[in-house]
């Protein structure tokens, strides 16, 4: 994995996401202050990353190589955000879909792929779809169609999961 920041936000045009990044060992004084997203945001943001790395793969105590990151995307209709939990992990980048998402799908994924690889140096990414979400059957064509392919849960996550899980490997 690349050295990033160990804590940042940052917005890449080109990628149409905005980033947040934590370390998932919290260190001395927590996260600084930025002048672009509150604390609340912040801890929620956190929040969320934390309940996901949980849910699928458990908590292995405090791990330094892992990290916490928080996709951000506009809704197409402009009305709020996209807000993708997600965690590094070694060299895979682990996504989870929210239960509702109003996205461009190619244009995000693109920019997933491109993130993944060239910024974060990641070798493989896992995709998480709820299994109650009420379109997973277009979702799960949509990733298949690009190059995902469905897996067993417990390949990626050692443990049996509500998700379906695809893989890519870059």
């Amino acid at each position: 994995m690349k050295t990033l920041l160990p804590y940042a936000l940052f917005t890449l045009k080109w990628v149409k996401l905005s980033i947040i990044i934590t370390p998932a060992v919290p260190k001395p004084g927590g996260i600084p202050d930025s002048a672009s997203i509150n604390n609340v945001l912040r801890a929620g943001l956190l929040e969320g990353c934390e309940r996901f790395q949980n849910e699928v793969i458990g908590r292995e105590g405090d791990d330094p190589n892992l990290l916490y990151v928080s996709l951000i995307s506009n809704r197409l209709d402009r009305h709020g955000v996209n807000v993708f939990y997600a965690f590094i992990k070694n060299t895979t980048l682990f996504v989870e879909l929210p239960t509702e998402c109003n996205w461009n799908f190619q244009e995000s994924m693109t920019s997933l792929l491109d993130l993944a690889e060239e910024i974060f140096g990641c070798e493989k990414i896992v995709i998480c779809i709820r299994k109650n979400k009420q379109d997973i059957k277009l979702l799960i064509h949509s990733f298949m169609y690009i190059g995902f392919q469905l897996v067993n849960p417990v390949v990626y996550l050692r443990r049996n999961v509500d998700y379906c899980v695809l893989g890519y490997e870059l």
